[in-house]
């Protein structure tokens, strides 16, 4: 997300060392044009840093109008900026034999890069400065190091967070700074669903009828969750606000239909249902989640990240923003999404086909990418930039019209 030739919207880049970083970028492309895969495509790599390439189903994310592609490498690389060095982290694997090929951790210089972690099949090269008790922890690390299994992998499973190293900080980045967000995905943002969070305040605002939110009391041991289940819930949720901050002793869990905040009270686990207020003739009347349309669930999906944007550098990667939204909404959402992150280092990638968005008085040319489909190549990402635009361009015409690519090619159905 490095600026291009615009030079309109200042405001949506922030500079960096010797670097210029775009703020957003948004995808355009035909249905099965490659969108959603991008995006999936970092879910699955994320994925297997986090919970392990052993624990991930990787026969299924081969390119498959290519029968060869089972036989050749998948290589995924991020340059991450954190504080004032960019760093690029990366690995290649074979997704038959979950086998990884090569890892390796570069700091990003002006002049030269500087090689930090780099592992092949054969040799592994370090250039850490550790504590000599850390030395030897890494190396006992790397000699058990099977051949299925990441180095930032395995730190993550031992829960190694002493000091402050490079590839810690890179760690930290996939598990608390990198979020995706798909349509009808379990949303872990809920646990902004407390009473007091500043964000409620656009609920009135975006006229969706919600009032506030508000916690029926519920008995956690009568809840409709088999007891194998509960029991599960029960010591995992036990565990992870006994470990939590002071301020953090609760947590909050998707039961599909509805969400519930669990907390500890006298030794206790309890349970509060987390209810959506709305105002009617006779008074307040509380919703469920699963109560409420289609668009007001998108909606509460994603509007905890205006919060989450104000207090920290994210990376927020969102699929179809636009999903059962209202053009006016999803502008909205933007507009106030710019103004919250406004002394963050925050950056946002949607993937949509809202081309009212495609308006140069509010995005620049180089935030604009389109993605198109061969059977030779997948897909193919491009830039706006590519072409002549005026300034006074109509863009949402233009696209619709097929000037830049990335919509349907339809043949006739007569």
């Amino acid at each position: 997300m490095i600026t291009g030739k615009s030079r309109s919207h200042t405001n949506h880049i922030y500079n960096s060392t010797h670097l210029s970083l775009l703020k957003s970028s948004y995808i355009y492309g035909a249905n099965a044009s490659g969108k959603t895969n991008f995006i999936k495509s970092i879910s699955f790599a994320k994925e297997c840093i986090l919970n392990g390439i052993s624990q991930t189903n990787t026969l299924e994310k081969n390119y498959k109008l290519d029968i060869n592609s089972l036989e050749k490498p998948t290589q995924f690389e991020f340059e991450i900026l954190i504080g004032n060095k960019i760093y690029a982290y990366g690995f290649s694997m074979m997704l038959v034999t979950k086998k990884v090929l090569e890892e390796w951790l570069v700091e990003v210089g002006e002049k030269e890069d500087i090689n930090i972690f780099s592992r092949t099949e054969n040799k592994v090269i370090k250039n850490l400065d550790l504590t000599e008790n850390d030395k030897i922890k890494l190396d006992v690390y790397l000699a058990d190091l099977e051949s299925n299994s990441l180095l930032l992998e395995v730190l993550n499973k031992k829960k190694w967070e002493k000091n402050n190293y490079e590839f810690l900080k890179i760690l930290k980045w996939f598990t608390e700074n990198l979020i995706i967000i798909f349509p009808n995905t379990a949303n872990y943002l809920i646990e902004y669903f407390n009473e007091g969070a500043s964000w409620l305040n656009c609920l009135s605002a975006f006229d969706i009828g919600i009032t506030g939110i508000s916690f029926g009391e519920r008995e956690f041991k009568e809840l409709p969750i088999p007891n194998e289940l509960k029991d599960k819930i029960s010591n995992d949720i036990a565990s992870l606000i006994s470990t939590g901050s002071k301020e953090n002793k609760k947590a909050v869990i998707d039961l599909g239909h509805n969400f519930l905040s669990l907390y500890i009270e006298d030794n206790k686990l309890k349970a509060k249902e987390i209810l959506f207020n709305h105002k009617s003739l006779q008074g307040d009347i509380k919703f469920k989640f699963y109560e409420e349309s289609d668009g007001t669930k998108r909606l509460l999906e994603l509007l905890p990240l205006l919060e989450k944007v104000k207090n920290g550098n994210y990376t927020i990667l969102i699929d179809e923003l636009e999903r059962s939204l209202h053009p006016v909404l999803v502008k909205e959402f933007l507009r106030v999404f710019y103004k919250n992150m406004e002394k963050t280092k925050s950056q946002l990638v949607i993937t949509t086909h809202e081309s009212r968005l495609l308006d140069l008085k509010s995005i620049r040319r180089d935030e604009v990418w389109f993605a198109e489909n061969s059977i030779e190549n997948g897909t193919n990402l491009y830039s706006l930039e590519e072409f002549k635009t005026r300034f006074d361009q109509k863009l949402d015409k233009a696209y619709l019209l097929g000037r830049y690519g990335g919509i349907p090619h339809i043949k006739s159905l007569s």
